[in-house]
């Protein structure tokens, strides 16, 4: 079973983020936790490292889940979807998507709420159109490049959406196309940076979704 490994790690990933909050994850911890899993799934980890992807990288994306709370934990899963899709594809924002993905039911289980539904605020169509055309990558990731009047709008009416649900009791999240989740998600560090960022792919088929607000330019 996996319950010991994993456990060692949860508590050794404690310890990590305790010693490590500026970097979250070193290259030497990044190497501890998969020198664990090696025993029992050395050929996962023989797979990808160094052929398909370099130790760094993969800390990188390690790095990406923590920044935004997803439990780094199913590290075989991980591993299995970087594997699979790494030898095609070296983006590690990209490589990150899908291992999110592949991560879904994890992560999406922290935002229900006691009924299993899934409260969201959604963006506006008009609006995902306007991310998408207007997404630049720059060394610390995607991000939508619009005029400061117009960011401010766009923060507004996430903070207007996300009081009224937060009076109502509900926790919500930002539910987004995956063209544009990482660049939202990026945008909002700025001003909203606990602010959970799902893209559709992210949500399983039998998980009810309600809408409790939309994300517009008003």
């Amino acid at each position: 079973t996996l319950v010991e490994p994993v456990t060692v790690m949860v508590t050794h990933l404690k310890e990590i983020i305790t010693r490590h909050s500026d970097e979250l994850l070193g290259r030497q911890e990044t190497k501890e936790l998969l020198d664990g899993l090696k025993e029992k799934y050395g050929v996962i980890v023989d797979e990808l490292i160094p052929s398909v992807m370099s130790l760094g990288e993969v800390q990188k994306v390690l790095q990406n889940l923590l920044r935004e709370n997803v439990p780094i934990t199913d590290l075989v899963t991980i591993l299995e979807t970087l594997a699979d899709n790494a030898v095609s594809m070296k983006d590690i924002e990209v490589l990150t998507e899908h291992v999110r993905h592949a991560l879904k039911r994890t992560i999406v289980k922290n935002h229900l709420d006691h009924e299993g539904e899934l409260k969201v605020i959604t963006v506006d169509s008009q609006l995902e159109d306007l991310f998408g055309a207007n997404i630049q990558r720059s060394i610390s990731g995607s991000i939508p490049v619009l005029e400061p009047e117009m960011i401010t709008r766009i923060f507004n009416s996430i903070k207007h959406s996300w009081d009224e649900a937060m009076m109502k009791g509900y926790q919500t999240v930002i539910l987004a196309s995956p063209k544009i989740r990482t660049a939202l998600k990026n945008l909002l560090s700025i001003s909203f940076p606990d602010y959970p960022v799902l893209s559709l792919n992210e949500i399983p088929n039998d998980v009810q979704i309600e809408v409790v607000g939309m994300v517009e330019l008003k």
